[in-house]
């Protein structure tokens, strides 16, 4: 399954990212990382 993100959701996506890394150093990464397993998970059981 190829799972795709709209160009509005990509962009809300990168602002996260930055907001949380804003608010502590790393944390924007490990946001990131739970997503892509977010992500996995419904590659895995759509």
């Amino acid at each position: 399954m190829v799972l795709r993100l709209r160009p509005e959701a990509r962009l809300d996506l990168e602002a996260a990212v930055r907001w949380y890394e804003a608010q502590e150093n790393g944390l924007g990464r490990m946001f990131v990382q739970e997503v892509r397993q977010a992500f996995q998970r419904i590659r895995t059981n759509p």
